[in-house]
């Protein structure tokens, strides 16, 4: 039983990149699989509701470029944890000249 809690746990592995400004740090942490279900569901919901901000057209510009931003970090954070296809679904649209 032990064994089989620990090789779930070891399954689930997270890496996070936490940038400075002297480079890159490496942190990385475990969880087991219900928790990266409740993660996966945090990140899609703020994915969610950034999106539905990003296209209300009683915000600011300035404001809806910095959701922009913040959208970007929250979907390579959400990369790291979802499967291609889950993640397909929250690509960020390409706009203009990008």
């Amino acid at each position: 039983m032990i064994a089989q809690e620990q090789n779930e746990i070891f399954n689930t592995v997270i890496y996070l990149l936490k940038f400075r400004r002297s480079g890159v740090i490496m942190l990385g942490f475990l969880i087991n699989d219900q928790e990266q279900k409740e993660m996966e569901y945090l990140i899609k919901r703020e994915l969610e509701e950034l999106l539905m901000d990003m296209e209300d057209h009683r915000i600011d510009q300035m404001v809806k470029s910095a959701m922009k931003e913040r959208y970007q970090t929250i979907f390579n954070l959400y990369r790291r944890i979802a499967s291609r296809e889950e993640c397909m679904k929250y690509m960020p649209k390409r706009t203009g000249g990008q």
